[in-house]
């Protein structure tokens, strides 16, 4: 449309400014001072039409630039070069935009900045009527002059000619048999069987809502029902404006969000009124489509149609085409390139015939497509229910006057699943995953056709783990997903099928994606030393394989071009994606477990501890994994080979892990080479990130087992760390709490922001370490030696320790409240505004420590010792001041710095009170002449 609008503005372009103008300033241009000058010779005038196509063109710069630059010149500069080289050449061509766009950026400007400036001018236009009718209205002299020619050779055309080309244009496209038959296939899509079930789509479709912008700024946003709003769309001309007319209708969603159903469903109601003769309905799986450069993206597509569909092009142009293309995402051949380059040419389309087009796909990939096209409707499928959280999101960006945001769709459908079905079960949405995972119809009707086979109670579930458990053990064991009938659940099969699954979840894992291709997932394998296993899959896969099976909820097998086979997987052109990312992350914690339970089996130390820093080394293991690995241990239904994996026995694994794969001599080399040997890096930087993502999984997996702890018994589970060399290690933030440290050596190690509450570290030596903000409440720190740390807002609340050291350690603002301190050295410590609130003190050095403004209320002390110590205004509130010994000199003159108010005088003598205020009035007066001398 664009490219038409330039031509016919610089046909008649003298119509708008006067060449002689042109031809003076000419010479002039490229500097972006003629640009303001012209506006105003435009202004005097009068001249509406060129006002309305310089403000186009400044607009569209301004928008175009909004990204690239903010001088006001170099937009000036841009528009300047753009005006004068279409009046100058009564023309505009892509090079000479190029070259106007490229004052904005130093990045090359390519077709796709081109194009994206064409579409911001044609929405400016758009806008302006006077400038639009002007266009209009040399369009229309344009074709008047055409059709008289037109005209002129029809009156010469031979009778018996103009009668063949009537009786050619008299074929009925309602009654071709290929095209009653391709009706007749996508009628009864809508019903045929799901999953060998006895009903079909048309049993248990629900309807669907989606979120539907359909202005041409995309800010008008509405709820409706995404099959209704379809079809009305589709079937009424009048429902769309005439911008719209022959616009796109852009369906987009997660995976199992009922993206294809709805289709399914829009064509089951556009078919069965196929009797009206007015319409033709064409769709198109995106996936069977070859995508070539040769060709552009709708080329491609237009010839797919015209080999196998021939009657879409061939049938009376009168008749109005509706073009379904679904699988945007599925385009296997650069996806993102060729998808925005079809919605790209499918905007600015001029059909030879009233066509509407419908193109679907997963959100991301659709989002990306469509960034550069401005002409389409916006129709985003919402989950089956949205929560109150989620909701308050929509509620001040879409108009919902149906309140349809608060209607929970699960309900309806779960009750169509129940009947055909012929089950009955509640809804566990107790379970907060399965009220995430619920909101797909897909992966909900997966949930029902798991509770039908394999006889469990859905309420009675602990977890989704447990769930996702049932799940493959039903798929493995469903009768039709064998060839034999008595082919269920031999141990030994069903071993190597439960780790082929776990090794695809820890693939996908390492990957950080759901989507991984063969060959990685065959390198995978081949680093665990399972290359055999992952063959037999590949192998079983085209023939008996409960893979199958998954594949259709759990999996879906995707293809590099058109021309891979469906039953087979090709290790350069298949990838393997799971449906929900939930999925893998639970099946990588199965692997997870695995791999270090065989490590701890293992005699071959070196051999393992590749395997796990190759798992744990290129991405980090996250919260949603790590509840994962808490919820199959505590369900106690994993086992390895007769051991099941109890909680003690994994803590026991995963002290081992601690103890001999951190902090040692780490696989790592730089180059390239055999990966089931070492981890090849690149750089120092490369190095850093993979030490560092290990280092990171293993402290997530151990802040985990700080859940499995009951305090109400007596034998609490630790992981058993004691002895450990851990000098100079960086463990910032790791939560270590309730394990067993005593005796480990921490020397210079970073432990900022770190936890070991309820921890053992008896005799830890921690001398010279970085531990600010660092929890140990409720540690046991008897013996254990701070010398010299930095222990900054550290928190000692609630501990017992005796014959603990910190000396000449800097404790500022520190928490000893509620502990009990006994024998514990301070000598030399900065406490500056440390917290000692109702602690017990009991032979506790402070000698030469500072107390400066320290909080000591509520506190006991007993027999402690004080030389040299500082007391600045530290509260002693509700202390026993005859706990001191105030015929000490030294001792009263430290007192008399601190803030006495609402401290304990009950023991102490006249003379002792009367000697301790005269000495702090001394102080106190000596502060105050230090005040005035300042």
């Amino acid at each position: 449309m664009m490219n038409e609008t330039i031509k016919l503005l610089a046909g008649g372009i003298s119509a708008i400014i006067p060449p002689e103008y042109i031809g003076q300033k000419l010479i002039e241009s490229g500097t972006g001072i003629l640009w303001k000058k012209l506006k105003k010779r435009l202004e005097g005038d009068n001249n509406a039409v060129g006002a309305g196509l310089y403000d186009a063109i400044e607009h569209s710069v301004e928008a175009y630039a909004n990204t690239h630059t903010h001088n006001k010149d170099d937009i000036a500069v841009c528009c300047e070069k753009l005006y004068f080289e279409w009046m100058q050449n009564n023309s505009l061509k892509d090079d000479s935009i190029k070259k106007a766009l490229s004052t904005l950026s130093v990045q090359p400007i390519g077709e796709v900045q081109v194009e994206t400036w064409k579409s911001f001018l044609e929405r400016e236009i758009l806008k302006n009527d006077e400038l639009r009718n002007w266009i209009e209205h040399k369009s229309i002299e344009n074709i008047s002059s055409k059709l008289d020619c037109i005209r002129q050779e029809i009156k010469e055309m031979p009778a018996s000619l103009k009668r063949c080309e009537i009786l050619e244009n008299m074929y009925n496209i309602f009654e071709d048999e290929e095209y009653k038959i391709y009706i007749k296939n996508m009628h009864d899509a809508y019903r045929e069987s799901v999953m060998g079930e006895s009903f079909g789509l048309n049993k248990i479709y629900t309807d669907l809502h989606a979120i539907i912008c359909d202005n041409i700024e995309h800010t008008e946003k509405k709820v409706e029902n995404i099959a209704e709003y379809i079809c009305k769309w589709l079937k009424d001309k009048q429902y769309s404006n005439d911008i719209y007319i022959n616009s796109m209708l852009l369906v987009y969603g997660e995976p199992g969000s009922g993206k294809s159903s709805v289709l399914k469903k829009v064509v089951d109601e556009l078919t069965n009124g196929v009797k009206d003769k007015k319409t033709i309905v064409l769709s198109i799986n995106l996936f069977e489509v070859t995508f070539v450069d040769a060709k552009t993206a709708l080329d491609v597509v237009k010839q797919y149609i015209k080999n196998g569909y021939p009657w879409f092009y061939e049938a009376d142009n009168r008749l109005d085409r509706i073009l379904i293309l679904d699988g945007l995402d599925e385009i296997k051949y650069k996806v993102y390139e060729k998808s925005q380059e079809l919605l790209r040419e499918l905007e600015g389309e001029k059909w030879k015939f009233d066509c509407k087009v419908i193109v679907s796909g997963r959100t991301q990939a659709v989002r990306k497509a469509k960034e550069n096209i401005y002409n389409y409707i916006d129709v985003e499928i919402l989950p089956l229910y949205i929560d109150e959280d989620e909701r308050k999101k929509y509620i001040n960006k879409v108009v919902d006057e149906n309140n349809l945001l608060e209607i929970d769709l699960r309900l309806d459908y779960w009750d169509k699943l129940q009947k055909e079905f012929n089950i009955i079960q509640n809804m566990p949405l107790q379970n907060s995953r399965f009220d995430e995972i619920s909101r797909q119809p897909l992966l909900l009707f997966l949930i029902m056709w798991t509770a039908k086979y394999s006889n469990i109670d859905l309420m009675e579930l602990k977890n989704t783990a447990e769930l996702y458990d049932k799940i493959f053990e039903c798929i493995y064991t469903r009768e039709y997903s064998r060839k034999k009938a008595y082919g269920l659940k031999y141990k030994a099969e069903y071993s190597e099928y439960q780790k082929m699954l776990a090794h695809l979840g820890g693939c996908a894992y390492r990957n950080n994606s759901r989507s991984v291709s063969a060959n990685t997932i065959y390198e995978y394998c081949t680093v665990m030393d399972d290359k055999k296993l992952c063959e037999n899959w590949i192998k079983l896969h085209q023939d008996d394989n409960p893979s199958k099976l998954v594949l259709l909820f759990f999996l879906r097998e995707n293809y590099k071009n058109g021309n891979a086979s469906k039953g087979t997987i090709d290790e350069q052109n298949t990838e393997i994606e799971f449906m929900h990312k939930t999925f893998y992350e639970y099946l990588a914690a199965i692997e997870i477990i695995r791999l270090m339970y065989e490590y701890t089996k293992s005699d071959d130390y070196d051999k393992k501890l590749k395997q796990v820093f190759y798992m744990f080394s290129q991405n980090r293991v996250d919260d949603v994994i790590a509840d994962f690995v808490k919820e199959i241990i505590l369900n106690e239904n994993l086992m390895f080979g007769d051991e099941v994996i109890t909680l003690a026995k994994y803590d026991s694994i995963l002290s081992e892990i601690v103890s001999s794969a951190y902090n040692v001599n780490y696989p790592v080399m730089i180059g390239t080479g055999d990966l089931s040997q070492y981890i090849y890096v690149r750089n120092y930087q490369n190095l850093k990130n993979i030490v560092l993502t290990y280092e990171k999984s293993i402290s997530e997996l151990i802040k985990g087992t700080a859940d499995f702890i009951n305090m109400s018994e007596n034998n609490i589970y630790k992981l058993q760390l004691e002895n450990m060399e851990w000098n100079d290690v960086n463990i910032a933030s790791w939560v270590l709490d309730y394990c067993n440290m005593s005796g480990s050596h921490m020397e210079n190690a970073i432990l900022s922001g770190a936890s070991f509450t309820y921890s053992n570290m008896q005799d830890a030596i921690l001398m010279m370490a970085t531990a600010d903000r660092t929890d140990f409440s409720n540690a046991t720190l008897d013996g254990t030696d701070f010398t010299n740390a930095y222990l900054a807002v550290a928190n000692f609340s609630d501990v017992e320790m005796e014959e603990t050291v910190f000396d000449i350690t800097n404790i500022e603002g520190g928490y000893f409240n509620d502990s009990i301190l006994t024998d514990v050295s301070f000598a030399g410590a900065d406490l500056t505004a440390a917290n000692f609130d109702y602690a017990t003190l009991t032979g506790v050095d402070f000698r030469s420590a500072d107390l400066t403004r320290a909080d000591m209320t509520g506190v006991t002390i007993n027999d402690c010792k004080w030389e040299a110590c500082i007391m600045e205004d530290a509260i002693l509130a509700d202390v026993d001041i005859s706990s001191f010994n105030l015929e000490d000199e030294a001792i009263v003159k430290m007192l008399a710095q601190a803030d006495l108010s609402d401290a304990i005088w009950d023991n102490v003598t006249e003379e002792q009170e009367r000697r301790l205020f005269e000495e702090k009035e001394i102080y106190d007066k000596g502060i105050r002449v230090e005040g005035y001398s300042v």
